[in-house]
């Protein structure tokens, strides 16, 4: 029964995630998920509580509404995570300490990131927060060393202390709204953010 449950959420992620990475979407998909639904998710009431896998890429099930506090933290080995659309929040410390975490891909359906959920996170130099997010929450990127570029939603109404600490190689920020809109940002913009402020800022343009 377990078998079939998994190769049926298994069919349920490829036809959720195919519309969102089109040719991109891996070719292992299939194989690898069948092991990660059976045996390295553990979810309660659609919370991913702790991922025990191994895997360098890791898709995130379609049954999680949520990712729970500290759910990877400390990973030394996931380098690519991929969102589905039915995860809404990331949990505190959901990501810290994954050093070797590369690449993030969130949907738009997450509308809250917990405080410091990506802190520490020395490998990541890309990161773009989803459409639907208004806060970037206390310490979010906190010592992410080898941040380079980030792009900031148009909805974006503040930035929380701490949120880019540490974060001195930071070069390009993208960002959609107006030159008005991100002045008004700025007034709400939390202390210990200066890579934030002091990065050239991009228009980000919505396709």
């Amino acid at each position: 029964m377990k078998k079939i449950l998994s190769l049926t959420l298994v069919l349920e992620m490829m036809v959720m995630f195919l519309p969102l990475y089109g040719t991109d979407f891996p070719t292992v998909f299939a194989t690898e998920m069948f092991e990660i639904v059976s045996d390295d998710f553990q979810i309660k009431d659609g919370v991913l509580t702790a991922y025990t896998g191994s895997d360098s890429t890791v898709y995130i099930p379609p049954l999680v509404t949520a990712i729970g506090d500290g759910a990877f933290v400390g990973n030394t080995v996931t380098e690519t995570v991929y969102f589905s659309s039915s995860v809404t929040s990331i949990g505190m410390n959901a990501f810290a300490y994954c050093d070797h975490l590369k690449a993030v891909y969130i949907t738009d359906s997450v509308t809250s990131i917990g405080s410091y959920a990506f802190s520490y996170c020395t490998a990541l130099e890309q990161f773009s927060f989803p459409a639907s997010v208004t806060t970037v929450s206390e310490g979010c990127l906190s010592l992410c060393t080898a941040l380079k570029e980030v792009t900031l939603p148009a909805g974006l109404t503040s930035v929380e202390n701490y949120a880019f600490m540490g974060c001195d190689a930071l070069t390009t920020v993208y960002y959609s709204a107006e030159d008005s809109d991100w002045e008004t940002l700025r007034t709400h913009i939390g202390s210990y953010n200066d890579p934030l402020l002091n990065a050239e800022r991009r228009r980000a343009f919505i396709i």
